[in-house]
């Protein structure tokens, strides 16, 4: 074979590879077109899916919308009447307030009033205390002192009977006789008391009162009890207001009249 035949040969080959090459390549076109149509009828599918969405969704949007505007509606209403209540409730509130303010004060007020009659009470019954406690002290000198007389009179007539009985026996019946005297005269008092019914018809104080002033060389607390006939605590207490009254005066266990 010559090079003329050879080179033929290869520029023949070369042809044929070409032809072979565009016919595949015009197939690949024509699978290319057809791929392309059918993409084409999903992207117009895609499409008309898509603006029936954006329909409905607008559509949807215009219900919600005038769903929203009457909750705006709605939610206005309620602030204009929640406003309009909140008024008549301040309203409210600031009676209550006042209300309230007025009865703090009255209280307050109520409460100085009975904080000044507690004051009065403490103070009366301090008073009073005081004023027992000092009768009471009184009332036991009282009894102390009529504890003392008692037995210094029991003391007395013990004796008295004693030197009566030895002297009974001692001496006989005139000797008797004198001792009783004596005992008789040993345990009357030394004063002289003014006989009851001089002090009938005034008061208990003013009774006790002249009975000291019949008594210008003193009289005992029991003495006068005795002849008054009421208890020696009652006539002590008695004798004792005449004495811070300034009407007598003592001295030791005895009341004397004031002095002219």
């Amino acid at each position: 074979m010559n090079v003329g035949d050879s080179t033929k040969g290869f520029v023949k080959d070369v042809i044929d590879s070409s032809n072979e090459r565009k016919k595949a390549i015009v197939d690949m076109l024509k699978e290319f077109a057809a791929g392309d149509t059918a993409r084409a009828k999903e992207v117009d599918a895609l499409k008309a899916d898509a603006n029936k969405l954006v329909k409905e969704f607008v559509a949807e949007g215009e219900v919600r919308a005038k769903e929203v505007d009457a909750l705006k509606a709605d939610a206005n209403k309620l602030v204009k009447e929640f406003v309009a209540e909140g008024e008549v409730r301040a309203k409210e509130v600031d009676a209550l307030k006042a209300d309230a303010n007025k009865l703090v004060k009255e209280f307050v007020a109520e409460g100085e009033v009975r904080a000044k009659e507690v004051d009065a009470l403490k103070a009366d019954a301090n008073k009073l205390v005081k004023e027992f406690v000092a009768e009471s002290e009184v009332r036991t000198g009282y009894i102390k002192d009529f504890l003392s007389e008692v037995d210094t009179d029991i003391r007395a007539a013990r004796k008295a009977w004693e030197a009566f009985f030895s002297a009974k026996i001692e001496k006989g019946a005139s000797v008797e006789k004198k001792a009783a005297s004596k005992a008789v005269s040993k345990a009357t008092p030394e004063q002289v008391v003014k006989p009851k019914e001089e002090l009938s018809g005034a008061d208990l104080d003013e009774k006790i009162l002249r009975l000291i002033k019949s008594n210008p060389k003193g009289i005992k607390v029991r003495e006068m009890a005795e002849y008054i006939d009421i208890s020696v605590l009652q006539l002590g207490s008695i004798a004792h207001k005449l004495l811070l009254a300034g009407k007598v005066r003592k001295d030791g266990k005895l009341y004397f009249p004031l002095k002219k």
